[in-house]
């Protein structure tokens, strides 16, 4: 499955827009505030035994 799939069945679940990114570009981010911010505050997000975010 795709980031795209698993962004457009996310936001049939939730019912809003969403965006995902892959973890390796937040870690490749040049801005190291933003790049902690986000890396501290993930949660991994299982559906049916599943990964569908990190």
């Amino acid at each position: 499955m795709n980031l795209v799939t698993i962004q457009y069945k996310l936001e049939d679940k939730i019912g809003r827009k969403v965006d995902l990114v892959e973890k390796r570009s937040i870690e490749k981010s040049h801005n190291w505030i933003r790049r902690q911010n986000i890396l501290e505050a993930a949660q991994i997000i299982y559906e049916s035994g599943q990964i569908l975010s990190a």
